[in-house]
């Protein structure tokens, strides 16, 4: 049971990384693509998104501000990437970290050792 709760905990550990990895995979692929659809658009070569709303009867057509708010919101998203990237490493780092019964003996041993030569 001990092993099994061990494996759990490793593969969940796993998914975990991988998830977060696809996670920053898609808001980098996000913002890339809003960024050239929405440089297309200001250039005139692909159009902007048509989102037409009707309010009180007058229509409001919000594509191109609904456009260049998702990009930039994106955009901005992609700032946060650096600083998630340290805190995965960091997560991982403390993950690998393993002590053993035989890490904390060799230590005693090693140390009462030092004090007895003086």
């Amino acid at each position: 049971m001990l092993m099994f709760s061990h494996d759990l905990k490793e593969w969940l550990a796993h998914a975990q990384l991988l998830a977060q990895r696809m996670a920053i995979l898609i808001v980098l692929l996000s913002a890339t693509l809003a960024a050239c659809a929405t440089l297309a658009a200001v250039l005139g070569i692909l159009p902007w998104i048509d989102l037409s709303v009707l309010i009180s009867g007058k229509p409001f057509h919000l594509g191109m501000p609904v456009q260049l708010t998702l990009t930039i919101f994106l955009l901005g998203l992609t700032a946060f990437l650096p600083s998630s990237a340290r805190v995965m490493a960091l997560e991982v780092s403390h993950r690998q970290f393993k002590t053993s019964m035989e890490d904390v003996a060799r230590a005693y041993h090693a140390a009462h050792a030092a004090d007895r030569r003086g």
